[in-house]
């Protein structure tokens, strides 16, 4: 089921359900700027590189023709955006690799090559670990020829752990799309490298953002479905960040369950087994 099909599946269900599965965050913004100020973020800095446009797929969709023009591969995670693959260049094909409930990667070594990932991974809500930082150091620095993109969008504070270790040929890619649930207007990349379209930062670069209020709200709702005993505390982790995690049951047992959660296959998962849930039903209901 992908997200087209999700969304009429969905309108099919009983109201009477428990509902898990909101994908909609634009929704609580009039609430959110009644409640809580917005804060500055620092987006670039003195001495990097930044391109700006209107959100993430415009830039990937640059990004990617620009690095397949030069002869580039495009490497992509199979379980994380499906929207991904459809920004790739008319009769290119991307290779895939897997990230979801991976303590390493699969990487694909490719001499020349472009790998995008996300930090955090989405939809579990991880950060990028210290252990593949270190592999995706290790990657980057064996061939001349790599290249990574990094999307920072679900991560609401800029978090510098990958940035602590990845170095040279990088590409951070955000957007205030989840940060200040702003849709397609401000998107841009970073690098410490100068790239083409890219323009010098000469001073520090800074967005109004509501992600630290996001942050709280997200936080909070997802004690509150704990505390609830809505799932199994087995099945399931809080996220260390957003409002989508993973679970592992398939989302058929829990609407057997009177439970709404996401079919995996949504976000690209191929493990039948697993499902997503979201807290944002609840993060309405205590903006109400």
């Amino acid at each position: 089921m992908n997200y087209h099909q999700y969304k009429q599946y969905r309108a099919s269900l009983a109201q009477s359900l428990i509902f898990l599965d909101d994908l909609n965050p634009y929704e609580i913004l009039p609430a959110l700027k009644k409640k809580y100020s917005a804060h500055q973020l620092e987006i670039a800095r003195q001495g990097e590189f930044i391109m700006r446009s209107g959100g993430v797929r415009l830039i990937l969709e640059v990004l990617f023709s620009q690095f397949s023009q030069q002869g580039y591969s495009i490497i992509l995670p199979e379980d994380i955006y499906p929207v991904y693959f459809e920004l790739m260049p008319e009769n290119k094909q991307a290779i895939k690799y897997r990230t979801c409930n991976e303590t390493l990667l699969a990487l694909p070594e490719v001499e020349k090559s472009v790998l995008l990932i996300a930090d955090p991974l989405m939809p579990e809500g991880r950060y990028l670990s210290g252990v593949i930082c270190r592999q995706l150091a290790d990657w980057l620095k064996a061939s001349e020829g790599r290249w990574l993109f990094i999307d920072k969008v679900y991560d609401p504070g800029q978090t510098k752990t990958s940035k602590d270790v990845l170095k040279g040929n990088v590409i951070y890619i955000d957007s205030l799309s989840k940060k200040s649930l702003i849709s397609g207007e401000q998107g841009w990349a970073t690098s410490g490298v100068r790239c083409k379209g890219f323009n010098s930062v000469t001073d520090s670069i800074t967005v109004s953002s509501y992600a630290e209020a996001l942050q709280i709200l997200y936080a909070k709702a997802w004690l509150s479905i704990r505390k609830k005993k809505i799932i199994a505390d087995d099945l399931w982790f809080i996220p260390e960040t957003g409002y989508v995690t993973v679970v592992n049951k398939n989302y058929k047992y829990f609407l057997e369950n009177n439970i709404a959660a996401i079919p995996a296959t949504v976000y690209g998962i191929k493990d039948r087994d697993l499902s997503v849930i979201s807290c944002l039903t609840q993060v309405k209901y205590e903006l109400r």
